[in-house]
């Protein structure tokens, strides 16, 4: 019968499937590069049509929900090679000459803005990702400066980027916002120093920089993280937690561990050598090796809080990651070039997701029109996106937000993910297994599967090829 099933088809209609179709489509993803993070849910990029004109944006929302934000000031980067090597992030050569009219035009977008964030709970602030920190002073004054326009008291206050560009004046301005915890997030990548020369950030981000920075934070009362990749070419499972245990001995609050992204095709030089993705381990064997990454965090005392976070034992409890998968509760604004934002997930409007331009240059030239792809959620949309955005808490509650009245819509791919040993269902929730830790791209892939074939049917977004859909 079809991927659908039988029956006529209408946006108002989620489609059917048959049990052995999801089968098949569960067991191709599970054979696929596994991005083993869930940083958009439901819908990934090219799901998002073409922003046009006459968009009824949001004029109202709910002042007792809180509402975190996130800036981009740039999409440069500083590598010895072409990117890392593995990143899929945009990135641009550093252009100096931009970094204040970028700044300006993010603080003209909070302004634009305001009626979406002013005066409500802001429990959390990143600037990021990439190499947010190589922003200059005074284009990061600009962009604080804007935002301090709110109350930010009690808000985490968070700086990403590479270990060698963070400064003690940069330490300066984020402890300079009243009230503000200060935290910064560093791409480690590895402590290897022959892998860290193979990706070009011998430079950038070796193992004496990485101390120095943590050292520096830590002078400065500003909670750390560091983001490890495992599974690089030729990396023994020794290597990886030599790495997770380099980290723990720094004392850093939060480690995150990432498995790497890496296939034939994906426009990264490593992906360009036969030599490289053949040193890369089996889907079975990038499991085990995560699975002995994990353990060795456990017994160390830190606590998994989501898919890739793992948090040091008596540190403060980080609010950011945690509140961006939780669109039920907590809105989302992003500022700056590429920047994501999601409103409204449950709320008396239809929830709405767009992306700025997703290149510095373009999102200086674009002025009032730098929303680049955007995406209005029928209410079953919504619950999707609660679910494939929340499973990276682990668990997901499913007596609330969107999801309580349409869980019954993903009634056939939970039942086959349950069969693959993948999620597991307590009373009232969504957790996954271990290995649906693991394979939760897949897990969130197969939720959107449906969803995502129904639109491209019906014409109603761009016919890409998608990590997630």
């Amino acid at each position: 019968m079809g991927w659908f099933g039988g029956g006529a088809q209408t946006p108002k209609k989620y489609p059917a499937a048959e049990p052995a179709a999801l089968r098949a489509e569960l067991g191709r993803r599970l054979s696929g590069v596994q991005r083993h993070r869930l940083l958009a849910g439901f819908p990934m990029t090219p799901v998002m049509g073409p922003a046009r004109r006459g968009v009824v944006w949001p004029q109202r929302t709910e002042p007792r929900r809180p509402v975190i934000l996130g800036a981009l000031p740039h999409t440069f980067c500083a590598p010895a090679v072409r990117g890392c090597g593995f990143c899929t992030f945009p990135h641009e050569p550093p252009d100096k000459g931009q970094m204040l009219p970028l700044a300006a035009q993010i603080a003209a977008e909070f302004a634009s803005r305001q009626h979406l964030w002013r005066h409500r709970i802001i429990p959390a602030v990143y600037l990021g990702g990439g190499t947010a920190n190589l922003c200059s002073t005074p284009a990061l004054a600009m962009i604080l400066g804007a935002l301090a326009a709110n109350n930010l008291h009690g808000a985490e206050l968070s700086l990403e980027g590479a270990p060698r560009f963070f400064s003690a004046e940069q330490l300066e301005l984020l402890a300079s916002i009243p009230g503000a915890q200060p935290r910064i997030s560093m791409g480690v990548q590895t402590f290897d120093e022959a892998a860290l020369a193979r990706m070009g950030r011998q430079h950038i981000g070796s193992p004496a920089q990485v101390q120095a920075a943590v050292a520096l934070a830590q002078a400065a009362g500003a909670a750390t993280s560091v983001d490890l990749l495992i599974n690089l070419p030729e990396q023994t499972p020794a290597a990886m937690r030599a790495d997770v245990a380099r980290a723990v001995e720094l004392g850093v609050d939060q480690i995150c561990v990432y498995h790497l992204v890496l296939r034939e095709g994906l426009g990264v030089p490593w992906a360009e050598s036969p030599e490289t993705l053949a040193a890369l381990p089996d889907n079975t064997t990038a499991f085990d090796h995560w699975r002995g990454v994990r353990a060795a965090l456990l017994e160390a005392g830190y606590t998994q809080t989501t898919l890739t976070n793992f948090e040091r034992p008596g540190a403060r409890p980080f609010r950011y990651e945690r509140l961006s998968f939780a669109p039920h509760t907590c809105d989302a604004l992003g500022f700056g070039p590429g920047a994501l934002s999601g409103l409204n997930f449950g709320g008396a409007e239809r929830a709405l997701k767009w992306l700025n331009q997703p290149r510095s240059g373009d999102y200086l030239s674009c002025g009032a029109g730098k929303v680049a792809r955007l995406f209005l959620y029928e209410p079953h949309e919504e619950a999707l996106m609660q679910l494939t955005r929340g499973l990276a808490l682990l668990e997901q509650p499913t007596g609330e937000g969107p999801l309580a009245a349409h869980l019954h819509l993903f009634g056939p791919e939970l039942d086959i993910l349950d069969e693959a040993g993948l999620v597991e269902r307590p009373p009232g929730a969504l957790r996954l297994t271990e290995r649906g830790m693991f394979f939760a791209d897949s897990v969130a892939g197969l939720l959107a599967a449906r969803a995502v074939v129904y639109r491209r049917a019906a014409g109603l977004n761009e016919p890409a090829e998608l990590h997630m859909g």
